[in-house]
């Protein structure tokens, strides 16, 4: 009996692990997106500025896209930061960045984002 007492120990704390573990990857999850929707704004003003920026003809590279925009995507950043503190003092935009972080970031966009992915297809030559 102490064996059979022993092995449900064992399934009910392997159930237990088992849960836990899904709730930490859903929480994880959930996490992600949550992140992932506070750069709608950015994203949006991104696929904005490179279809009204873009030159006759279309940009050389993603490279010479990004590097366009630069003074543009840092104004419409320091905007918003004005706009969030002008109620929220103190309170930093989560997706503002030093330029070479967001220089990456918009590259990485470039190749794995959907929305942005599709906007560099439209304004860089081919």
């Amino acid at each position: 009996i102490s064996l059979w007492i022993g092995g449900c120990k064992v399934l009910n704390i392997n159930r237990m692990f088992e849960n836990n573990k899904r709730s930490l990857i859903e929480a994880a999850q959930l996490g992600g997106k949550g992140r992932a929707e506070n750069y709608i704004p950015l994203k949006l003003k991104i696929v904005e500025l490179l279809k009204e920026k873009v030159p006759k003809g279309g940009w050389k590279s993603k490279a010479s896209a990004i590097n366009a925009l630069e003074n543009d995507i840092n104004k419409f950043m320091e905007n918003e930061q004005q706009e969030l503190e002008s109620y929220r003092p103190g309170k930093k935009l989560k997706y503002y960045a030093a330029w070479d972080k967001m220089q990456r970031r918009i590259s990485d966009w470039s190749r794995n984002d959907e929305m942005i992915k599709a906007a560099f297809n439209e304004v860089i030559m081919k």
